[in-house]
């Protein structure tokens, strides 16, 4: 593949740009899929589904979150993931960018969810009608006791790590701010917490 002279109709004697050289590339690379899934009997290939603007966008939410770091130390990198994941920041749709909206809620999980109730009978509102504000109908997870002692060990130490942050940065060891959001009995939701 090549460019032609508008005027002369003449093949262009300037090497391929890099924008024909690579899609020459990814256009082999889809044949050779194609034959791959042709024996496993797949006979067409939805292409639209070959996609990568998720990831394009929740890199575009790392990059942008520390005042457009371009290229962020591996350090820099994993503290803006770790922000984003517990702050949920990551839009399915940035204005501008050249992706297409990939109609996630947010690529990165949500700190939130470790938040939510457990389904249990005694909190549950029987009379709870269903309104146009709540969105589709969420299928509800059940959690096991196991795995409900590990979210509560995690709400805990992730709430240790923010509070001692915020003493650093606000509380300035205050002994009121303090005793307000920290305890001194020590039960089982602080042995992961002890066991560090």
């Amino acid at each position: 593949m090549v460019f032609v002279d508008p005027v002369t109709k003449k093949k262009s004697s300037t090497l391929q740009p890099r924008s024909i050289q690579n899609w020459i590339k990814t256009i082999k690379g889809f044949q050779n899929i194609f034959k791959i899934m042709a024996v496993k009997g797949v006979h067409s290939l939805l292409l639209r589904n070959f996609n990568q603007d998720p990831i394009e966008n929740s890199f575009g939410a790392i990059r942008s979150l520390g005042y457009r770091s371009n290229n962020p130390s591996t350090q820099k990198f994993s503290s803006a993931y770790k922000t984003l994941m517990l702050n949920n920041l990551t839009t399915s749709h940035s204005v501008g960018s050249n992706c297409e909206e990939d109609l996630s809620e947010g690529t990165l999980a949500s700190y939130q969810i470790l938040f939510t109730n457990s389904s249990d009978d005694n909190t549950e509102n029987q009379n709870h009608m269903p309104r146009v504000a709540d969105g589709l109908v969420k299928s509800k997870t059940v959690c096991t006791p196991d795995l409900s002692y590990l979210k509560l060990q995690t709400q805990n130490y992730v709430a240790g790590f923010i509070i001692k942050k915020l003493n650093q940065i606000l509380f300035k060891n205050c002994k009121i701010c303090l005793s307000q959001i920290c305890t001194n009995n020590i039960n089982k939701p602080h042995e992961i917490t002890m066991a560090r």
